[in-house]
């Protein structure tokens, strides 16, 4: 048998202007595009609550406040550290400041620890406790481990979880879906290294001048590489945006699969506090040109 021709990436169709949305300040930072996430820490105790669909009251009462579709924000009551919880449906995003190990001890299993221990970096410490923590808090203590990307899952199969962090800040999507997240400073110089991640096609959106397009492109292209869980991915020839609006944080990615066929995802962006996140989870459309 051969192998099947692939099929070639999907098209991207011709878009509006898009209109960029104006700053929004509200307690957690600044907010200038799109919308708080919906594709994952606070301090509570280190049982797991169930996931559960956000307030239906929305926490910032006028439309330019654009929360992402059927989610809204939890604000959390401490002055420890301004962590960020968006829920919505089966999913959960939490974004949090990193934090010392001796701070996230009580949430962390021994294993967390020894796995920790093992880093000499404080950074690398600090990452790792930050997460963990948050799986801890909201998914139980079931051994964590690694597929062969590199990207860390439950043993027990509880719940789909994702990870991604910046310098300062981590994220952590909990879902009962597969599902992927990536975080970014928005002060990265983008430019210089678009051309390892934007094809021609994307390059040429009529939303690239905006000055978070970069920002997001990065992000949703690891957020599809995390996703695909596949190695040997070609940002610019595997992974394709095809649509991104500004003002909404609303995308629709594509990943070309094993076959060859191309499969597209809905996916959310938004910008806080200094930082880029775009999120998604396994709810695909039908599979695109076979």
């Amino acid at each position: 048998n051969f192998p099947k021709r692939p099929t070639p990436p999907p098209s991207i169709p011709p878009g509006n202007a898009s209109i960029t949305a104006p700053n929004i300040r509200h307690s957690g930072g600044s907010h200038t595009h799109g919308t708080p996430p919906r594709s994952t820490r606070d301090l509570c105790d280190t049982t797991a609550p169930a996931i559960r669909p956000g307030p239906t009251k929305p926490v910032l009462p006028d439309r330019k406040a654009e929360h992402l579709p059927d989610m809204t924000r939890k604000e959390e009551n401490t002055e420890i550290r301004p962590e960020r919880i968006y829920a919505a449906h089966d999913t959960l995003l939490v974004v949090t400041p990193l934090v010392r190990v001796e701070e996230a001890a009580p949430h962390l299993t021994d294993d967390d620890l020894a796995r920790i221990g093992a880093f000499t970096g404080d950074k690398r410490r600090r990452e790792q406790a930050s997460w963990r923590s948050v799986v801890r808090r909201f998914a139980g203590t079931a051994p964590i481990a690694y597929t062969e990307t590199g990207a860390p899952y439950l043993r027990d199969g509880s719940r789909h979880i994702g990870v991604s962090h910046t310098h300062s800040q981590a994220a952590v999507i909990l879902s009962d879906r597969r599902c992927a997240v990536d975080i970014e400073r928005i002060d990265r110089n983008f430019p210089r290294v678009a051309a390892r991640f934007l094809s021609q096609q994307e390059a040429a959106l009529p939303q690239s001048h905006e000055a978070l397009f970069l920002p997001w492109m990065w992000c949703a292209k690891e957020a599809l590489y995390k996703f695909a869980g596949r190695k040997g991915l070609d940002l610019t020839e595997d992974l394709r945006v095809i649509r991104i609006e500004m003002q909404s944080g609303q995308l629709t990615g594509a990943i070309r699969h094993s076959d060859g066929t191309w499969r597209e995802y809905p996916m959310h962006a938004f910008t806080e506090m200094g930082t880029a996140c775009v999120w998604m989870t396994d709810t695909a459309t039908a599979p695109t040109r076979p």
